[in-house]
C-alpha cells in the first residue's frame, strides 16, 4: 500500500504543479495517473478502492501508513530534483496526447464561424 500511495502523491504533484489547467484536464490527468499506477502493481481498481476505503475508517493504521508513505517520499527527493533538472516537465498537451491544434468537427454547423470568416 506504501508503495502505491507514494506512486499517488508523485502523480498529484506532477499534476497541481501543472498552473492554469482547467478543472477537466487536471481530474482527466490524475485518472490517466490512477489508472497507470494501479497496472503498475497489478492491482484490480475496485479491490484497491475497497481497500483504501477501509482504512479510511481506520485512522490509526492509515496514519502509520501514510507517515511510512513520506518517508518513502522524502527518500525520493534527491532524485526527483536531479530528474526535474535534466528533464523539465513536459507540457500538458504532451502528456495528455493533445495536438497542438484540434481538428475541425465533422458537423458543418460547428464550423459555421469558420465558413463566415472566409
Amino acid at each position: 500500500m506504501v508503495e502505491v500511495l507514494t506512486d499517488f502523491q508523485l502523480s498529484e504533484a506532477v499534476v497541481n504543479q501543472r498552473a492554469g489547467l482547467r478543472q477537466d484536464i487536471r481530474a482527466k490527468q490524475k485518472q490517466v495517473y490512477a489508472d497507470a499506477i494501479l497496472k503498475k502493481h497489478a492491482l484490480n481498481p475496485r479491490l484497491f478502492w475497497d481497500s483504501y476505503n477501509y482504512y479510511i475508517t481506520q485512522p490509526e493504521i492509515l496514519d502509520t501508513i501514510y507517515a511510512q508513505t513520506l518517508k518513502a517520499l522524502e527518500a525520493k527527493l534527491p532524485a526527483a530534483k536531479e530528474a526535474m533538472q535534466k528533464n523539465p516537465p513536459a507540457e500538458p498537451r504532451d502528456i495528455m496526447n493533445v495536438p497542438a491544434t484540434l481538428p475541425k468537427a465533422d458537423n458543418p454547423a460547428l464550423n459555421q464561424q469558420d465558413n463566415k470568416k472566409k
